[in-house]
């Protein structure tokens, strides 16, 4: 059986620095996969559960790396039961290496060039680009996942040695019919398909290929689901009404955090910690919270509203904040929801649909505001989590 081992190679003399290393092993033997590139404080290792801890500020990104990384030697693992090499710790490293980071021909020829090859190759492009800050990570990382899925499925459909020129709009409508058997929804294939028309073209107009296959490839659009959230009046009710438990009423002051500040979990997490440099004076003389989301990067400029100040006064300041996880904060949700007559599907989530609702159809803000509040660039983005509808319309008819 195979076993992948994580652990820490100090960096400096005092050990109080540490790189990640990781080692792969099969029926006693191993073999030295080396640096996973990840440099962290050592106190922020948990050498138990092989993961770095919530006390570091990108320890829910850096461990969405590690977990990666643990999928790619998985699928080189995969390759080599499927071919007719032994299964040892050194081929299954050669593997690895083979898909995940190929010797790059200087010189290939257009027919040639196999579509896993250009997906090496792109990704090598995108590193470049954030190497030179042309990109923000959270771009690449989701470019580079994108890779790990469509080789997985040259793996599984043993298509590694298709040409880039014959992966055709019939051979992507294939692998979206695959990705849909791996039970994921229209958003999340959508990205992995557009990721993949992102590579074909950029081969293409590298002049690594002579055709774009994918030229008219339409990518289906998405239903969007009504977002769920809490209107004006029910947010009154959690404010103004109190909760004989404690508990409880931690939660519902938390939670009416989220609804004014419209920040997911891990970034409010984040602001609570740096309150002292994120929140202060600024433009108008208004106390603003300045934060870059994690998920994105997009920095998101929040006022903080009248209705924030006297819950971060109740518990002495920011810092002081009761924050729960996600786990938690969504179950005592459940049972407040039950007893106000809330969504029954409430969480953490609805927060934020919660603020963009309540600035867009109660307050009639602009949608480009909402984004700056909420750290968004698109409309489309946006759209998930708000609709104008008929409280907008009147607001609207009130200027006339």
């Amino acid at each position: 059986m195979m076993t992948v081992s994580l652990w820490r190679h100090f960096s400096n003399s005092t050990k109080t620095k540490c790189t990640i290393y990781a080692r792969i092993k099969y029926e006693g033997k191993r073999a030295e996969l080396g640096s996973t590139g990840i440099n962290i404080p050592t106190t922020d290792w948990d050498p138990v559960a092989k993961r770095v801890l919530s006390t570091h500020p990108q320890h829910l990104s850096i461990n969405q790396d590690l977990q990666e990384l643990l999928s790619r030697i998985d699928i080189a693992y995969q390759a080599v039961r499927k071919s007719n090499r032994p299964v040892q710790a050194g081929s299954i490293l050669q593997m690895y290496r083979t898909l995940f980071e190929p010797q790059v021909d200087p010189a290939p020829t257009t027919e040639s060039l196999t579509i896993q090859e250009v997906f090496h190759r792109w990704i090598n492009h995108r590193e470049e680009l954030l190497e030179y800050q042309q990109i923000k990570y959270p771009t690449f990382k989701k470019n580079r996942e994108s890779k790990t899925k469509f080789l997985e499925y040259l793996l599984e459909k043993e298509k590694q040695a298709v040409k880039a020129v014959d992966f055709n709009l019939r051979a992507a409508q294939r692998y979206r019919t695959w990705l849909e058997t791996q039970g994921y929804g229209y958003p999340h294939i959508n990205k992995l398909m557009k990721t993949l028309r992102q590579a074909v073209r950029w081969a293409y107009e590298e002049e690594l290929t002579e055709v774009n296959p994918l030229e008219g490839l339409r990518l289906k659009r998405e239903k969007l689901k009504p977002p769920v959230f809490l209107f004006t009046v029910q947010v009154e009710n959690l404010k103004t009404v109190p909760f004989q438990s404690e508990v409880l009423q931690k939660v519902a002051d938390l939670f009416l955090i989220y609804c004014r500040t419209g920040f997911h979990y891990s970034d409010l997490k984040l602001v609570i910690r740096d309150s002292h440099q994120k929140i202060g004076k600024g433009f108008a003389g208004l106390d603003w919270i300045s934060h870059e989301r994690i998920k994105t990067g997009v920095p998101a400029k929040v006022p903080v509203f009248d209705e924030v100040k006297p819950i971060v006064e109740k518990y002495g300041g920011w810092n002081k904040l009761p924050l729960l996880s996600n786990q938690k904060m969504n179950e005592y949700l459940k049972i407040i929801a039950a007893d106000r007559g809330l969504p029954p599907n409430i969480s953490v989530k609805v927060g934020r649909n919660t603020l963009a609702d309540w600035l867009l159809n109660e307050k009639g803000w602009s949608k480009e505001a909402v984004k700056v509040i909420m750290g968004i660039r698109t409309d489309s983005i946006l759209a998930r989590y708000v609709r104008a509808d008929e409280r907008r319309v009147v607001l609207e008819m009130n200027k006339v």
